[in-house]
């Protein structure tokens, strides 16, 4: 049943996807950029300024390192263990992400996903939206906001988005498919992980509940890429939204930023750091646990550089291509009751934000 609610849904979104993206407009054979400019010239004609900013950039106060957790203290003493364990809950409970090193996820494997996801997104765009052309990742091709009616609800990106229960059962093999299977697989087992500590120490789910109810099949990995913006001062790479999963584990690019989030009401940006991995908590952690609601993040682009991807490195000529590498992770348990749902869906109303 899930397997099939999930080919539904993916139904759906390529239909919409297809009736929003596959209007006449020309592509040239050999580019590998999504033709954002034609595609929301409607957009820009219909603007008269900058798109609104929602205080945005006025709110953005600090560059802040985020809380650095080594997982390395959970192979040593029962007070290092219970040390480490405390410091994840206390992060997640008062900032909703962190940092963590000592994953046991390799810098090979890490390297390897950078590399090919480099090679995916220099294929030609025509390659990329044509269904046949990449097999195992035919329909996880997205690239834009195809329900925007203005330049601030746009996200100036590009995006696989691969369910993990689809792509671990294909038997097309490539050097793609090898490294997504085991970076995912290394990747659930330290969600798995973080996920038992976290609901131990805040949570009130049944015992053994992850174990039943949680497997890599449940799993999707996403794969971002923020293309040059000709007008990049107020745009975003990504809009401020919030996660509806579980867990997020985010691997940055290691060399340009631009991940924000809000704390205590005010935006603020993530100090880049190329040796750790982000742990997001999802709403559906926050609403069934004792966490803060609804963190908003943001990856945006508002420099005045159109060959930039991110705006933290004013004047930086970096032309190559800036990767987010994102594995949700969520349970196939029970539904949320419906009164959850309406719940969650009111807070999103206050919130501003969307939720993915």
């Amino acid at each position: 049943m899930y397997k099939l609610i999930s080919r539904i849904l993916q139904v759906l979104v390529s239909r919409a996807y297809d009736e929003a993206f596959f209007k006449p407009f020309s592509i040239k054979e050999s580019s590998f950029e999504p033709p954002f400019e034609e595609m929301y010239k409607h957009l820009f004609h219909n603007s008269s300024e900058l798109p609104p900013k929602d205080n945005h950039e006025q709110l953005i106060v600090e560059e802040i390192e985020l809380l650095m957790i080594d997982l390395g203290q959970l192979n040593l003493s029962e007070f290092d263990r219970k040390e480490c364990k405390q410091q994840i809950a206390k992060a997640a409970q008062e900032w909703g992400l962190f940092q963590v090193v000592g994953h046991g996820i390799s810098k090979d494997i890490l390297d390897k996903i950078r590399l090919e996801q480099i090679n995916l997104f220099r294929k030609p765009f025509h390659e990329k939206i044509n269904s046949e052309k990449l097999s195992s990742l035919a329909g996880n091709y997205i690239w834009g906001t195809p329900s925007a009616t203005c330049l601030g609800q746009l996200s100036w990106i590009e995006s696989f988005h691969i369910p993990l229960g689809d792509f671990l059962s294909s038997t097309n093999l490539t050097s793609l498919s090898s490294t997504i299977g085991q970076l995912s697989m290394e990747m659930f087992e330290l969600a798995n992980l973080l996920a038992k500590i976290l609901d131990k120490k805040l949570g009130h789910h049944k015992p053994n509940f992850f174990e039943e109810s949680c497997s890599p099949f449940n799993c999707y990995l996403r794969m971002n890429r923020y293309p040059p913006c000709p007008m990049p001062r107020g745009m975003f790479g990504l809009v401020p939204h919030t996660d509806s999963n579980f867990l997020t584990i985010l691997l940055q690019d290691h060399q340009i930023g631009g991940l924000q989030f809000v704390k205590d009401g005010k935006w603020a940006t993530v100090k880049l750091n190329s040796e750790s991995l982000i742990v997001i908590i999802g709403d559906l952690f926050q609403h069934r646990s004792k966490f803060p609601m609804g963190l908003r993040y943001a990856v945006v682009a508002k420099c005045n550089c159109c060959k930039l991807r991110y705006p933290q490195q004013q004047g930086h000529k970096h032309c190559g291509d800036l990767l987010l590498a994102e594995l949700s992770w969520w349970r196939d348990g029970p539904p949320l009751m419906v009164s959850e749902r309406e719940e969650i869906r009111e807070k999103d109303k206050e919130k501003k934000g969307i939720r993915v």
